[in-house]
């Protein structure tokens, strides 16, 4: 049971990153299409992809912590 905990979080740790880098590419792609949108606003660009980056950075740190704890659980139950 907990390899397949171990094997979901490893899983969910990699789908993060992937719609983290999703999401970058397109707020880029969107800027570099249609630039007289983001000249409207007061801050720059990439300042969405920050505030993604440091929510993702908290929740790989949350995700990494239980993957962690699930493999220190497995070897020291075997």
């Amino acid at each position: 049971m907990t390899n397949k905990l171990l094997n979901f979080m490893k899983i969910l740790m990699g789908s993060t990153i992937g719609v983290y880098i999703g999401r970058a590419l397109f707020v880029w792609y969107d800027y570099q299409s249609h630039p007289m949108l983001y000249e409207l606003s007061s801050s720059p660009w990439y300042t969405s992809i920050l505030v993604s980056t440091l929510f993702v950075i908290i929740l790989l740190l949350i995700e990494g912590g239980v993957y962690f704890y699930l493999r220190h659980r497995t070897r020291m139950n075997p």
